[in-house]
């Protein structure tokens, strides 16, 4: 899941074009809340529409786990990625 995050962020139309936005949704329900989380920020690059309603239940989510990023590590709550996620989908919607 990460590396489809990292992916999205610098190629999302190679995604898109596989319709990657619709196969997330699932993951955005996975008892591990690392998958959860880095589903919720993948969707949110996508700008995935589908995912919407389970992004907006998941913003209350207070599960963390250490994110990688650019060199960094980084303690993120799943809740803070699926709030950002829907920011993103929102812009353009």
């Amino acid at each position: 899941m990460w590396g489809l995050g990292r992916l999205a962020a610098t190629r999302p139309d190679v995604l898109r074009v596989r319709d990657a936005p619709v196969y997330l949704p699932p993951y955005l329900e996975s008892e591990d809340p690392e998958v959860r989380g880095l589903a919720a920020r993948a969707s949110g690059l996508l700008k995935a529409i589908e995912a919407k309603a389970r992004l907006d239940a998941l913003k209350a989510d207070p599960a963390q786990f250490t994110f990688y990023d650019q060199g960094v590590l980084t303690p993120v709550t799943v809740g803070s990625l699926a709030g950002k996620a829907l920011k993103q989908i929102s812009i353009d919607h």
